[in-house]
């Protein structure tokens, strides 16, 4: 799965791209609705409950978001890495597609010679 580029050189989604897209949004929903919860509780006092245990809201609250926020980071880091992994394969398709049109158009033995020069960069 993934962008399927069309003969114009536009990209085509698919449902892994549409899914893709609805968790990013959901996560990011979720940050800022954390974010909201998080500052209704800055100017919350810290109180004690009928057993004597101190309660910080505002800490309970930063304490979710320790949770939430890594795993926005994990949404939108896969999602950047798949745009660029998928960009990357695009420019090495382009670059395979010129080089056989120039082998195509070079001598016959053009392409051993390159082998015979640096036989490790050939590889079977």
């Amino acid at each position: 799965m993934g962008w399927q580029w069309g003969a114009d050189g536009m990209r085509n989604s698919t449902l892994g791209d549409w899914l893709r897209g609805l968790v990013t949004v959901a996560a990011i929903l979720i940050a800022v609705y954390w974010l909201s919860v998080v500052a209704g509780y800055l100017s919350a006092p810290t109180v004690k409950d009928p057993q004597g245990n101190i309660i910080d809201p505002y800490a309970r609250s930063k304490d979710i978001l320790l949770l939430v926020f890594p795993l926005v980071t994990i949404v939108f880091g896969y999602w950047f890495g798949q745009q660029g992994k998928e960009t990357a394969e695009k420019k090495a398709d382009d670059a395979g597609r010129k080089l056989n049109s120039v082998l195509d158009a070079a001598d016959p033995g053009l392409l051993q010679k390159a082998k015979s020069n640096s036989p490790g960069t050939f590889t079977e």
